[in-house]
């Protein structure tokens, strides 16, 4: 069963229309459709709303699921979803205002202090797991 075709049986189940289950998470109708036909797959952070809007454990969407990005998950459980605002946010500016952006990046990037490596983080953390 597909992540829209579980959403949907969910949804009906809790008797909530797709405009019901929109306004409960701040999203259109219409955008819930698209995800039920799978015409778009949502975020990983839209996906855990759904799930707690339709009271449901979160494993049921995700599980042996392979079309959520790994990145959104990894930027949604280590860093709480600020890489995703931060790129909604760039969206809205000027072509000027993101190379500001870059720029300031990669001043702190030059700060050893400000340095992460976050990819060592998690490859460390899933071989503990193992």
């Amino acid at each position: 069963m597909t992540f829209g075709e579980k959403m949907k049986k969910i949804r009906k189940e809790k008797g909530l229309s797709q405009r019901d289950l929109g306004q409960k998470i701040g999203i259109t109708q219409q955008t819930i459709a698209q995800y039920e036909k799978l015409v778009y797959t949502p975020k990983y952070d839209t996906i855990r709303k759904i799930a707690n809007a339709l009271d449901c454990p979160l494993s049921v969407f995700i599980e042996n699921e392979t079309n959520i990005p790994s990145d959104d998950m990894i930027d949604s459980l280590i860093f709480g979803g600020v890489i995703t605002r931060v790129t909604d946010n760039m969206m809205h500016l000027s072509i000027e205002a993101m190379n500001k952006i870059e720029e300031y990046s990669k001043d702190l990037l030059d700060a050893p202090k400000n340095r992460f490596d976050w990819h060592s983080k998690v490859k460390e953390d899933s071989d503990e797991q193992e």
